[in-house]
Formats: C-alpha cells, structure tokens, sequence
C-alpha cells in the first residue's frame, strides 16, 4: 500500500512539474512576443519620423534646384539623375525625385455647373475624350474604356445619376463588402482600384499615365521632362488623330537640354507637322509648359529587415514647396 502511495505522489510531482514547465514556457514565450511587439512599435515610431525627416530633406532639395535653374526643369538635373542615399543612424534610407506632371489628372473628370464652383458636378467632356485617346493607346478600345471613364466620373461627381456604362452608389451598395461613391476628389490615384472595372491588371496598365491632384484642371505638362513611356498622355493631350508613333517622335525630337521658353514647343518640326496642327497651340497652349508645378518624391527606410515608404507631392507654384498629398505605405 505505502509503494502504491510512493508511486501516485511521484506521478502528482511530475504532474506538477510538467503542469509549471508549461505554464513558464507560456510565460517565457509571452515575454518573448511582448518585447517583438515593442521593438516592433519602437521601429515604426522612429521610422515614421525618419520618413517625415525624409520629406523636409525632399523639399529642400527640390528648392535648391528650382533656385538653380530659375524655375525651369529637365530631365538633365542633378535631382532626378539617380536615387540618393541619406545617411541614417541604424537605418538605410534612400529617396528619389520624379516629375508630377506627365499624366492626366482624373480630378479634372468632373466640372462644376454652378460658376462659383459649387452645386452639383458633371462630365467633363474635353478631359473623357482625353481619356479616349489614352486608353486606346494602351490598348483599352472600344466600350470598355468608356465605361471605365463614365465609372471615374461617377465615382467623384457630387450626384447619385449613374452615366452609361458607369456605377453610383446602388451598385457599390450591392457588393458583398458595400460601400459608397468618393462623392469628391480622388486622393490618391491608388482609390481607383475602389471604382468598378478597375481590378488590378485594368490599375496597373493605366495608372502610371494618371495622377491626382488637387487643382481639379488639367494637368500642365512640362514639356522638358517628357520620355518615351509617356507617349500615351501626350497623344492624349494632343489629340487631333495624333497617335502614338507622332507623340513618341515629338518626345524624341525634343533638345536634351530642354526647351528655353513653352513657345518653342510648337515650332518643333515635329509638332507643326502633326496633322490637325491648325489652332492647336490655341487650343492647348497652356498644357505644355517648361516648369514642373508639381514634383513627387518617394523615400524609403530600411530598418531591421522591415521597409517604411512615404510618397509626397510638392506644389511648386510659390514661394516654397508646398506639400499637397503625403502617403505613408506602398502603393497599390
């Protein structure tokens, strides 16, 4: 009988020893969690703010070089020559300049009735015939296209009336996730991955060619810091049975140096021998311009294996860059 007690207080022991071995695995591994958890935050708190560090270092660059070149840009400038290492404490970070203006601003979709601007919105017919051009360009032909132009539309104007081929709040509201119309500007170009027809192989063609920014106008182009991959909006632009060989010889007939002065556009050979050349610099003068009005800068940390992006554009229409649009995260 006293064995058999022996035998059950020994198998009580090991239970508890195994019962608190356990417990303190649990614990130790909890303690393990908690403290990946706080470096984790620790990491996204000082890599936020190395992002932000990231922005005012941008702006100043940008405004270095716009005091160097009296306001005009090319693609010839030490800013948009290469991506630029920034010295950092326990991290890498690098940051890179582009141009903000070769695109078609998706804002201008919609114009307002009421001359003040207020009141309800409706189509912007120049901009959708643009937009015409544009994805027939890259291959979007026929009613697909128009229907995706009608869904934009009706994606930021202020009323409920869908367009042909477009999609208001009714259609939003009968998805399995519903949601409504933006009713206003796009923010980001990244939002219209929300609108119907865009999945992502429709997103990722289109976007580089889009943008969106906040003037609600068309985009003025600087003519100076065009390349080939932009051939699509600048046929867009030109319109007239422009297509996209024309757009692609204008690009490569334009000086390595940049132009001086937007005049000079239109007397490039190239251009004055596009067909429908009559009463185009009249039509479109202001779109081609030899200053940049928006700039983007892109910069990226890389901290403990964990990368943090931020995305800013700068407004270059006063005294000082103006930051307009600011994403922390990466793009769609």
């Amino acid at each position: 009988m006293r064995g058999r007690q022996r035998g059950a207080a020994l198998l009580i022991v090991l239970f508890l020893v195994a019962t608190l071995s356990l417990v303190l695995l649990s614990l130790s591994n909890l303690g393990i969690v908690v403290a990946e958890r706080s470096a984790a935050s620790r990491r996204f708190h000082e890599d936020y703010w190395r992002l932000h560090g990231i922005e005012q270092l941008a702006a100043a660059a940008i405004d270095e070089a716009l005091q160097a070149e009296g306001g005009r840009l090319t693609r010839a400038n030490p800013l948009f020559a290469q991506v630029y290492d920034l010295p950092m404490v326990g991290a890498v970070g690098r940051v890179a300049f582009t141009d903000a203006t070769r695109c078609l601003n998706v804002n201008a979709f919609v114009v307002a009735r009421d001359p003040d601007g207020a009141g309800e919105t409706e189509a912007q017919s120049s901009t959708l015939a643009e937009w015409r051009v544009f994805t027939d360009a890259l291959g979007f032909g026929g009613g697909g296209a128009e229907n995706l132009g009608a869904a934009v539309t009706d994606w930021i104007d202020a009323d409920n009336d869908a367009l042909a081929g477009g999609a208001e709040d009714d259609f939003y509201a009968g998805l399995p996730t519903p949601y409504r119309t933006g009713g206003g500007p796009v923010r980001a170009v990244s939002e219209l991955r929300a609108v119907a027809g865009f999945d992502a192989p429709i997103f990722r063609r289109l976007a580089p060619g889009l943008c969106a920014l906040p003037d609600k106008q068309p985009t003025a182009i600087n003519v100076n810091m065009l390349t080939e991959d932009d051939a699509p909006v600048l046929a867009a632009i030109l319109g007239d049975g422009v297509t996209l060989t024309d757009a692609r010889d204008v690009i490569a007939s334009l000086p390595p140096d940049g132009l001086k002065a937007a005049d000079a556009f239109w007397t490039l050979p190239r251009v004055a021998d596009l067909p429908g050349a009559s009463g185009r610099k009249a039509r479109l003068g202001g779109r081609f311009v030899v200053t940049s009005q928006y700039l983007a800068a892109r910069g990226v940390v890389e901290n403990a294996g964990a990368t943090s992006e931020i995305t800013v554009i700068f407004r270059l229409t006063g005294a000082r860059p103006e930051v307009v649009s600011r994403r922390i995260g990466r793009a769609l």
